[in-house]
Formats: C-alpha cells, structure tokens, sequence
C-alpha cells in the first residue's frame, strides 16, 4: 500500500522534476447537469462486479466492503502538495463523491494480485470535473520529490491509453512509488488506476503490486450501468 503525506514535508520542486514547472492546466468546467441520479445505496453495492464479472481467477476480499472513494487516493498523492495547481480543493474541484461503494479484489490463486473498484455517482459535471482535473494534474505533473523525517519519497506519474470501453471519459495512470527510509535499501511500488465515466457514474480500477486493471475496466463498467441503469 503506498505511503501517504499528511504532515507538514520538507518539499524539493525542479523544472526536471515537473512538480513545480509548468504545473496544472485549469480545466475548462462542465456544462453538463448538476442533478444527480438518485441511487439507493443497496443498488450502489450491487453495481460493484463480481469475480465471475473479471472472467473467473479472481475472489472477494472478506471485509474490504466499503465506500472510499477513487478521489481520496489522488489527494494524497505527492504531487497534490508540490505541483503548482494540483490541489483540488484549492482549485474548487469537490474530492467526494455524493454516493460510493468499493470493494477490493484478490488473485484467487495469487494473492499478490490486487484491485480495488470503486463505484462512485454524482452529478454528470461534477463527475466530469473530476476526471478532467485528475488528467490535467498527471499531465501537468509527471514528477514529485518529497523529504519528512530523513524519509525520501519520489512519485513518477505516467498516463496510459484506455481502449475497448465505452464511455464518456476514460483515464488511465500508472504510479511508481520509490520510498528510501534512513539507512535502508529503496522500495518500490507500482499501482495503476484505470477510469470510466458514463454520466455521473465513475468507474475507478487500481492494480496494486503492478496489476494492470485496464483489460477489466470494460466489464466493470457494463455491470454498474446495468445495475443503476446509467
């Protein structure tokens, strides 16, 4: 699980590191309805896929059922703290969704494999605004460096290509997470996260441990807009 700053850092931006060059974008805001669809939490849970969903090969985390929404990873994120424009909450982008469910799935036979999915609704602009930041951020931010502690944390951001869903937005970023703690060897982690927006409905998808959740992004999808006939 990648490792998060809250706390005041010691924060390092360079132009080469992209966290203070160039920054973020504003993104030009939704015209579309700020109504959102009324979703009754019941029908929310049952829009999250089942393994069967994926293809088989996959199984249920007991417990992990809940309702974290796709935004709150990217506010912790390193970048939000050192790239110029990359705060949401400065920028006026709202980080929670009105309604949300998640759950996190493992590799049936390999528990290595990890994604977790989250199911999120909110007014078609609102939702639109969202992935539109998100974009504008990775984009505008390929790198972030960050010190607290003697800990040193760096975070490369990639943006990947979706294909094969149907949506009205789509994004996909790859996040490469290297932590150096005080006289220990660097740790390195990959996680990506793939998401779809068909309305107000986001679908969100994170690969933990360099699990690619793309290929599963279009299932996924299918089954929340049936289910909340989205």
């Amino acid at each position: 699980m990648m490792r998060r700053w809250l706390a005041a850092p010691v924060v390092f931006c360079t132009l080469t590191a992209g966290c203070g060059g160039g920054g973020v974008d504003p993104i030009t805001r939704s015209t579309l309805s700020d109504a959102v669809p009324p979703v009754s939490p019941l029908r929310l849970v049952d829009a999250l896929p089942e393994p069967a969903d994926f293809g088989g090969g996959w199984r249920l985390e007991p417990g992990s059922l809940g309702k974290q929404d796709y935004y709150v990873a990217f506010s912790r994120q390193v970048l939000v703290h050192t790239c110029e424009g990359a705060n949401p909450k400065k920028a006026g982008i709202p980080t929670d969704s009105k309604h949300t469910a998640s759950v996190l799935m493992v590799g049936e036979n390999d528990g290595s494999r990890g994604v977790s999915i989250t199911v999120a609704v909110d007014s078609p602009a609102a939702s639109a605004d969202r992935i539109s930041f998100l974009r504008a951020a990775y984009k505008g931010c390929s790198e972030a460096h960050i010190e607290k502690d003697g800990e040193v944390h760096d975070e490369k951001y990639e943006l990947l290509e979706v294909s094969g869903v149907k949506a009205d937005q789509t994004l996909a970023v790859k996040v490469t997470e290297t932590t150096e703690l005080p006289g220990e060897e660097p740790d390195t982690e990959v996680d990506t996260t793939a998401y779809a927006r068909a309305g107000g409905l986001v679908v969100a998808l994170t690969g933990r441990h360099g699990t690619d959740p793309r290929p599963l992004l279009a299932a996924a999808l299918a089954e929340a807009r049936q289910e909340l006939g989205l």
